[in-house]
């Protein structure tokens, strides 16, 4: 495929995308005007509409390429995921509807981050899900891309001529014009596909033999699986606003492809000079054709598909897709599972050491945090990892639904822990450790109700109210002001009477 081929291709599918590239651009640009009232709908807005503009490049890429998996795979995933983004930004910021009226508003994002900070063990998981499936993914991409075979081309041109009926020699040109029917064109380029033509390139190159050798072992071909072979083999085209028609063929040898584009278009020659003479003899007289060999096809350089480059490109963009696609599903399951065992079941006496250990443990982290409290430098950050480490202890032992009491006590005191433990941390460890103590304490209000465990509620909120300001304190803009605002809302439920 040549440069201007290539480049047509392109603008034909810049084209075929443009307005799915407005609208983006439009959206994008309306997204970042409304970034300061609603940053949690535009950020998700952005990001949908970035992945929409992606898809449309590789929708463009994948065509020029001749990618089919790009076409039926990657495009759709990568529009079916900003599609889903579009859809969170919309409700992004707005309440949930199961909250209650004392429970701050949480944007949608929040909950999926609080879920992985409140178990590390789903992070580890997707990680790996996500790096297996990219590994197997890409290397076997890049495996299938280097076992294709290479395509090449070869172009021959020929130049039609059109000449009306005379009583003359039929082999004189001084009666041809250059006024050519747009129909007669096109007969003509549908007359080069014909089985007379193809069945003289067939006999002329031995195509039976020679196919036969490379496509069934060494058994001769029929003149009819030869020609259909052929006939998908080429690509018959008229230039525009000329007399020219394009001759080009394909194949895995670019000595092959430039043989079989020159001998059809010197058969479509003859046939086009016998037409005419037998014509011209005739008692009727038809308007006759001429085709003049113009140029003749040379082998390619370079392949024209399987651009090898383009193709680990396009790999490396479904591997990753692919990844986040299996690292969704796996942690989705990964949580149906958890949820399905470990259901309540009857209390026994089995179960008394085991809510004994979790209320010493909740113990000893108190204790130990009254030492940090006492203590100084390194000491008192060892005493507070020891304390961290007690209450998470109770945390992965899988007891919520046994012992939702101690499970919800340890998450409210490792809040507190957290809370104290980034004031002894730098900044940027700070505010990550305020966000695992906001994500701490509302994992125990998921059992601190405010029916069944009114007090225990109250404490609850009042420490999510104040885990809240000390992140708006090391917070700015827009985000400090919300935090600001929810904590007031928790410190207000914790006041309810």
């Amino acid at each position: 495929m040549d440069n201007d081929n290539i480049t047509q291709q392109i603008l034909t599918g810049i084209l075929g995308q443009a307005p799915v590239l407005f609208v983006s651009i439009l959206g994008l640009a309306s997204a970042f005007w409304f970034w300061r009232k609603a940053p949690g709908a535009a950020l998700w807005c952005v990001a949908a509409l970035i992945l929409a503009l992606v898809s449309s490049a590789l929708s463009v890429c994948s065509w020029v390429s001749n990618n089919s998996f790009g076409n039926y795979v990657t495009v759709p995933l990568v529009r079916a995921v900003a599609y889903a983004l579009l859809v969170i930004g919309v409700f992004a910021g707005r309440e949930h509807s199961g909250a209650s009226q004392q429970t701050p508003p949480q944007t949608l994002w929040q909950p999926v981050v609080e879920l992985f900070r409140s178990r590390p063990w789903l992070k580890s998981l997707f990680r790996t899900a996500f790096i297996c499936t990219f590994l197997l993914a890409f290397l076997g991409s890049t495996v299938a891309t280097f076992l294709k075979p290479e395509t090449f081309s070869g172009t021959a041109r020929v130049r039609l001529r059109m000449s009306p009926p005379n009583d003359g020699d039929a082999d004189s040109d001084n009666d041809v014009v250059e006024v050519l029917d747009p129909r007669q064109i096109r007969t003509e380029c549908e007359a080069i596909q014909s089985d007379a033509i193809l069945g003289k390139v067939v006999e002329a190159r031995n195509l039976n033999e020679r196919w036969g050798a490379k496509f069934r072992g060494g058994e001769r071909l029929t003149t009819a699986e030869s020609m259909q072979i052929l006939r998908s083999s080429i690509f018959i085209q008229p230039v525009r606003h000329s007399y020219i028609i394009q001759i080009r063929a394909y194949s895995d040898q670019a000595e092959e492809a430039a043989d079989l584009a020159n001998e059809l278009a010197a058969r479509y020659c003859d046939y086009a000079g016998e037409r005419r003479k037998e014509l011209s003899r005739g008692t009727v007289k038809v308007q006759t054709g001429l085709a003049e060999f113009m140029d003749r096809a040379m082998p390619d350089v370079r392949p024209v598909r399987l651009n090898k480059t383009l193709e680990v490109v396009l790999g490396i963009g479904n591997a990753i897709w692919l990844g986040l696609l299996v690292g969704a599903v796996v942690v989705w399951i990964s949580i149906r599972f958890e949820k399905k065992h470990s259901r309540p079941r009857a209390a026994s006496a089995d179960d008394e050491p085991e809510e004994g250990w979790v209320t010493a443990q909740n113990n000893l982290g108190a204790v130990l945090r009254d030492q940090a409290r006492r203590s100084d430098g390194v000491e008192a950050l060892r005493l507070l990892d020891e304390a961290a480490a007690a209450y998470r202890a109770v945390l992965e032992a899988g007891i919520r639904e046994r012992f939702p009491r101690g499970w919800a006590m340890a998450q409210n005191n490792l809040g507190v822990l957290l809370r104290d433990r980034a004031e002894w941390s730098e900044p940027s460890a700070a505010v990550n450790l305020l966000h695992a103590a906001i994500a701490a304490h509302r994992a125990a209000l998921e059992v601190y109700t405010r029916e069944q465990f009114r007090h225990q509620w109250r404490t609850t909120q009042n420490n999510l109210g104040v885990a809240l300001r000390d992140l708006a304190k090391r917070s700015q803009g827009s985000k400090a002001a919300r935090l600001l605002n929810e904590a007031v809302a928790a410190s207000r439920a914790a006041m309810q009477p």
